[in-house]
């Protein structure tokens, strides 16, 4: 069995190839080393074998030296695809021929159509467990409401907007893994500094960047929502750029659900004080003509409460 690994000797990092014993056959350069796009011009073996799968873990061409990603062949030696990627009318600012945006200590490429940065990947998948853990501290305050004999109004409301929550969230964790595995859009995450008044959702050189901030995990669900709204078809594209007609209040409104599920009561106490709107109670309550009657609302997004009004 042939396996390649990383190992730290005398504090330099090398990228090694080693039999089932764990005996290094071959060395090939780390991105580290200053070959990042896989150059192969330095190579060590212990013998005159060389294993096919190199660099990115792809088989490489005996006769060619070309590596096959899936959806094309790629030549390390000049950094290029070989052909045309099938999804570079989703990039038409880059060469089409281009390995990970030119920036391969950040980004992968799994199969030549689109290139992937794990730390997306990652934050994605954090959100998705924040959502979880969060399902599972409702689920057990409605198991204890549901356990009583008898329930006040309160806490009949309280006990039907825990559900609602759930369901928001359920379906937020379900279009998450939607956006982490779908091949028909690309999606990034972009860090803004926390002094930073407001983040965004956006479209551009066909990539759906979505802003956070490292301290509002609900803020960030919030424009996953509408990164989600990308795939759903509420937010629209028009010549690679973004379609806004077709942005309105009830995009911020499904945003708003998922962003208020998020966060504990107290919070959510928070967020319905400064909304000020006596028919908002719950989630289910956070529609777009609830929404435009609250005067916060109304000075954050004047233009969509305007459209929205128009469209009565």
């Amino acid at each position: 069995m042939i396996q390649c690994i990383l190992k730290i000797i005398e504090d330099k990092l090398y990228s090694l190839i080693t039999d089932a014993s764990g005996e290094a056959v071959q060395h090939l350069p780390p991105k580290a080393f200053g070959v990042p796009f896989g150059e192969s011009f330095v190579t060590q073996t212990s013998s005159g074998w060389e294993s096919r799968y190199t660099f990115s873990g792809k088989e490489k061409d005996v006769e060619t030296g070309y590596s096959y990603f899936g959806a094309r062949y790629y030549d390390s030696d000049i950094s290029v695809w070989l052909s045309v990627d099938p999804l570079a009318s989703q990039y038409p600012s880059m060469s089409a021929y281009m390995y990970t945006a030119g920036n391969p200590m950040m980004l992968v490429d799994p199969d030549g159509r689109e290139f992937d940065d794990p730390n997306d990947v990652t934050r994605a998948r954090n959100s998705q467990t924040e959502a979880r853990n969060r399902v599972a501290e409702l689920n057990n305050n409605i198991k204890a409401l549901e356990s009583k004999e008898s329930l006040t109004d309160s806490e009949k409301q309280t006990l039907a907007d825990s559900k609602d929550q759930v369901k928001v969230l359920e379906d937020h964790v379900s279009h998450l893994e939607e956006m982490i595995t779908t091949k028909d859009w690309k999606y990034a995450y972009k860090k803004v500094d926390e002094s930073s008044s407001d983040v965004s959702t956006y479209y551009k050189n066909g990539v759906v960047t979505m802003e956070y901030k490292e301290s509002s995990p609900n803020a960030q669900a919030h424009e996953e929502a509408h990164g989600y709204q990308y795939i759903s078809g509420a937010l629209k594209i028009s010549g690679g750029h973004d379609d806004n007609s077709s942005y309105d209040l009830s995009d911020e409104a499904e945003a708003y659900k998922i962003q208020v599920s998020y966060v504990n009561s107290e919070r959510q106490k928070a967020f319905y004080n400064i909304v000020n709107v006596s028919e908002i109670k719950g989630v289910k309550d956070i529609t777009a003509d609830n929404l435009s009657k609250s005067k916060f609302i109304r000075s954050t997004y004047p233009d969509l409460v305007k459209k929205h009004k128009k469209s009565q």
